[in-house]
């Protein structure tokens, strides 16, 4: 079961990115007001896209897939008003 979810280094690196996006985003920037650092989030946040997309392109990867959503995450904030 685990090892048909399309484990690499690319969607690997693309969850990693995706929770720290998803990280710095609501508990940094919403949980703590700490709206100045909305800024950090683009860091892992387009590494995690790029990585993402990467995976996807290579081999379909549900893990890849996962760090997408992550990654994409704070957009559900801003298009949610």
């Amino acid at each position: 079961m685990w090892r048909d979810l399309g484990w690499s280094f690319s969607s690997v690196a693309a969850l990693i990115c995706g929770g720290a996006t998803a990280w710095l985003h609501w508990w940094v920037v919403m949980h703590l007001g700490l709206w100045p650092y909305i800024i950090y989030e683009l860091i892992p946040g387009l590494l995690g896209l790029a990585f993402g997309i990467y995976a996807l392109r290579e081999n379909g990867s549900k893990i890849a897939w996962l760090g997408l959503m992550l990654s994409l995450s704070p957009l559900v904030t801003w298009l949610g008003k």
